[in-house]
């Protein structure tokens, strides 16, 4: 069951944009946001920003639209492709242009706080919007189960609503029906683009998974019998790994790990992920030290043939899934 949306003020879109555009500023967020450290100060009036300004502003709208427009259709309406146009509202709300130089996480890390967290409805809130949209790519929002993904996008919902009100501030009824007729096209566009995010990540660009097909070994074996959802279980002992030949050297840049899923998930905890050409010399990349069900690091790529998991203490090993990238 799809969790209950919390009611939401009405948005009141009231925006005016100008058909230049004009030169990006100099610094990558929002003047009318940056400069609103109190959660009580006054809306700006959109007609005093930037053409260009104003266009992003009318982009965020289009984006919002649409996903209001598919949250709304059926209960079970898909998490996944909400949020993604959800992701591209708050972008478009927290830079200063549109030439998309800055990435979403620098946006939420120089706007202020205090903005962030109301229009979140709290610090919890916030912390989660930001783990899902501005840490993850697709693919990573795709792992949360659907009632995760709704959960996230009402979160998601009032955060955009409540900025653009922030920005908008009270427009009359003419000028919201003025902005949804013009904004008819832009969700449209903004549903296409949807469409094309959705099939590129799961058609074309999806990362190639190294490990697919290549040996591998564990550091002992248990004596069994462990649930068919395991791919290994190494017994009791210091440092326990898993070990992933590639058969020859590859770049590396990422992995993805499922832990244990029905019991002893603690059990992997630290977790560090080490690289090698020989096996005999490690080179640490990735470290988890905290409670994990999926875990999805980046690093800087590096070339290796070898690619290791390994619990940095004395317990056993029982992961769901390994994937290198």
């Amino acid at each position: 069951m799809a969790p209950a949306e919390t009611p939401l003020p009405p948005v009141d879109r009231a925006v005016e944009v100008a058909a230049a555009t004009a030169p990006p500023a100099a610094t990558a967020v929002p003047a009318h946001l940056a400069s609103t450290a109190s959660s009580s100060a006054a809306p700006e009036h959109v007609e005093s920003l930037s053409p260009a300004r104003q266009l992003a502003i009318q982009h965020a709208i289009a984006y919002a639209d649409a996903a209001d427009a598919v949250l709304a259709s059926a209960r079970d309406a898909p998490g996944g492709p909400v949020l993604t146009l959800y992701r591209e509202a708050i972008y478009w709300l927290l830079v200063q242009d549109g030439t998309g130089g800055v990435p979403l996480v620098a946006a939420f890390e120089a706007t202020p706080p205090a903005l962030l967290e109301k229009a979140a409805g709290g610090r919890d809130n916030l912390a989660r919007l930001r783990t899902v949209l501005a840490m993850h790519a697709f693919i990573a929002s795709a792992d949360l189960s659907r009632d995760e993904q709704l959960a996230i996008a009402q979160i998601a919902r009032r955060f955009v609503h409540a900025l653009l009100n922030h920005i908008t501030g009270k427009p009359t009824r003419d000028a919201r029906a003025r902005i949804r007729r013009r904004n008819s096209l832009l969700v449209v566009v903004a549903l296409a683009v949807l469409c094309g995010v959705v099939a590129l990540n799961y058609l074309g660009t999806a990362p190639t998974n190294l490990a697919k097909g290549k040996p591998w070994r564990t550091s002992s074996v248990s004596g069994g019998p462990f649930p068919p959802n395991l791919i290994f279980h190494t017994g009791f002992e210091n440092s326990p790994w898993f070990e992933i030949d590639l058969e020859k050297s590859m770049s590396v840049q990422g992995v993805r790990i499922r832990n244990r899923s029905d019991c002893c998930g603690e059990k992997a905890i630290p977790l560090v992920v080490e690289l090698s050409m020989d096996r005999q010399r490690w080179q640490e990349v990735a470290r988890m030290a905290s409670a994990f069900t999926v875990w999805n690091p980046s690093f800087t790529s590096v070339t290796a043939r070898y690619v290791r998991a390994r619990v940095d203490r004395e317990s056993v090993l029982h992961l769901e899934e390994v994937q290198i990238f």
